[in-house]
């Protein structure tokens, strides 16, 4: 863990950042893991831990969303478009954090989270952005053009996971 840190903390003296970022607490990969290198500017060295909540917040989004778009065992190349507008419509989080953010979508597409996984960063989420997100969800559902099974079944089960009820998944 400490050797990984230190390369990690060098790449980011290089202005390369790491995704997973271990140096924000990230979980340390395994050694057949794959991470993803992306740019830094020079004035990105250091992340305030201000920089470090708002990229928190729309990350776990991200990961829901790719848990969605994995619903049917596959991430469609229409689904990933939408994603990466998504993470494009983010601007107020900066471009650093969006291009983490790519980098983060990449490694959701190799190896994509589960629900179970994201339970403890969606219990802090406020009312307002969980509906944001369930909102978010419905259009990623379509994205490929197509309503499946498997996808209305995740919704549902995301949308309980968000505490608001599913018969507003009809409603909408």
């Amino acid at each position: 863990r400490e050797i990984l840190k230190n390369l990690f903390g060098v790449l980011r003296s290089q202005t390369i950042g790491v995704e997973p970022d271990v140096l924000a607490g990230a979980k340390t990969p395994k050694a057949d893991d794959s991470v993803v290198l992306f740019r830094l500017t020079a004035n990105e060295t250091a992340i305030s831990s201000a920089a470090e909540s708002a990229y928190a917040a729309v990350a776990v989004m991200l990961d829901l969303a790719i848990t969605l778009a994995n619903a049917d065992g596959k991430i469609s190349g229409r689904e990933v478009q939408f994603l990466n507008r998504q993470v494009d419509a983010w601007s107020h989080v900066g471009q650093s954090a969006q291009r983490r953010l790519r980098a983060r979508l990449r490694l959701g597409i190799l190896y994509p989270p589960t629900l179970a996984s994201l339970k403890s960063r969606i219990e802090p989420l406020p009312a307002a952005a969980r509906t944001a997100l369930a909102k978010l969800l419905s259009a990623l559902a379509m994205a490929d053009g197509k309503l499946d099974a498997a996808a209305v079944k995740h919704l549902e089960k995301v949308y309980a996971f968000l505490g608001i009820d599913s018969t507003a998944l009809y409603c909408e």
